[in-house]
């Protein structure tokens, strides 16, 4: 499940987990002893996305130089807001992560670069192996067809275009999709909806 800067990943206690930096990235851990029962309640990691607040109080509790009777206080504002908030529509996105090196180096390749055009034989080619092996992996480890998958990681991608500021046909070409309309329609369909929408959403929450 992947988070961008606008975004908390809140795994559950007793759950064993692992993160992957894809770029130069700070990540910040921070204990949730009293964690808002709308993220534990499905017993699964959650994605949330962080206000403005939440952004500055967040680097405050991991701040070790900090006046440590601070920590309740900041520790409470950072419980409600999470709490006000909710799973973020980008928890829908839960992609399977792929084990063969193949499929990892193909995934990163997508990652750094949404839109990238090539097809799954060019991608074969670059990794030396066949575009029936390719397929077969997917199939096995990620259910999903390559043009499906490849749609799922540029919709992840352009929730953080969106969150970042950008525009949505700006976010649309960014990230590969082939028009704008078809950017909308894919994002309403999984996300339930429209793009334009969930960016109104995210602005209002910063208001």
């Amino acid at each position: 499940m992947g988070a961008g800067p606008a975004y908390a990943l809140f795994v559950p206690a007793g759950l064993p987990h692992a993160h992957l930096a894809h770029t130069r990235s700070v990540i910040a851990t921070v204990l949730l002893v009293d964690a808002p029962s709308t993220l534990t309640e499905t017993g699964e990691p959650t994605l949330v996305f962080l206000t403005e607040l939440a952004r500055h109080v967040v680097p405050a509790l991991v701040d070790h130089h900090r006046d440590g009777t601070e920590r309740p206080a900041l520790h409470a504002v950072l419980v409600q807001e999470l709490a006000s908030r909710g799973p973020t529509p980008r928890s829908c996105l839960r992609l399977p992560e792929p084990r063969d090196p193949r499929l990892v180096a193909l995934a990163e390749t997508l990652r750094q670069d949404p839109a990238d055009p090539r097809g799954l034989a060019q991608h074969a080619r670059a990794l030396a192996t066949s575009q029936r092996t390719l397929s077969r992996l997917m199939a096995t480890e990620l259910g999903l067809s390559f043009p499906r998958w490849r749609a799922m990681l540029r919709l992840v991608a352009a929730l953080d275009d969106l969150a970042a500021g950008r525009s949505v046909s700006e976010t649309a070409h960014r990230c590969g999709f082939t028009s704008t309309s078809a950017f909308i329609a894919l994002f309403r369909s999984v996300l339930h909806v429209t793009p334009g929408r969930y960016q109104r959403h995210l602005t209002d929450d910063e208001a």
